[in-house]
């Protein structure tokens, strides 16, 4: 098994990374969740500690052990699924309603927009996305559409505005507006960021914890 010294809750915490950086491991995340996805592999645990950065800045996704088949290479349409499996601050809201199947790709697709979130906020926006026990999600759902236009005025000036309207729909309420991570790679905002890849760094950028 691969030494993998590193993990993304740690840069993000001390918020150590520069913003090319950040961009290089988000798009990494999003092919890897999307390769799975193609598999018809739904992860259910995506979270900032679960993705392990390699000594060449590469990013690998550990911790299956939530992860189930919605879709079989036979079946034309995907399966929903039932049980709240993942880490509050990542878990989808539909997730909480243990009665109501759900679609567990665009489960993960919430989970990737937090992980964004996290990772250029700094911060988590709610603890949990359940409005009786937590009014920071309380606050977004009520102020829904808006809300996400608010939470993404925290998020530096920087990022492209091209980005908006996509992240903002990975944090849809409604699981069949979040977008497919095979259409979002390729809208030129991800397509173009620069990344590393297994035996090739990127030419735009350093990954500073490298030289560490």
């Amino acid at each position: 098994m691969e030494y993998c010294p590193y993990d993304l809750f740690k840069f993000v915490a001390i918020g150590d990374l520069a913003l090319d950086e950040s961009l290089c491991l988000f798009k990494q995340l999003c092919r890897g969740v999307e390769y799975i996805h193609n598999l018809g592999i739904a992860h259910r645990d995506l979270k900032l500690e679960n993705v392990l950065l390699s000594e060449e800045g590469i990013v690998k996704l550990i911790d299956f052990g939530c992860a189930t088949v919605f879709k079989a290479p036979f079946q034309k349409q995907p399966n929903k699924v039932l049980g709240i499996y993942g880490s509050d601050p990542y878990i989808a809201p539909e997730v909480f309603n243990k009665t109501v199947p759900y679609n567990a790709e665009a489960s993960d697709n919430w989970s990737i927009g937090i992980i964004y979130l996290c990772m250029f906020m700094l911060k988590f926006p709610w603890k949990i996305a359940d409005a009786s026990l937590d009014k920071n999600y309380a606050t977004f759902i009520k102020n829904w559409p808006h809300g996400r236009d608010r939470l993404f005025n925290q998020l530096p000036t920087k990022l492209d505005d091209d980005a908006r309207p996509w992240v903002t729909g990975l944090v849809d309420l409604d699981p069949e507006n979040r977008p497919h991570l095979k259409d979002m790679m390729e809208a030129n905002w991800l397509k173009n960021i620069d990344i590393c890849v297994p035996g090739k760094k990127a030419t735009s950028h350093t990954h500073s914890f490298l030289n560490k």
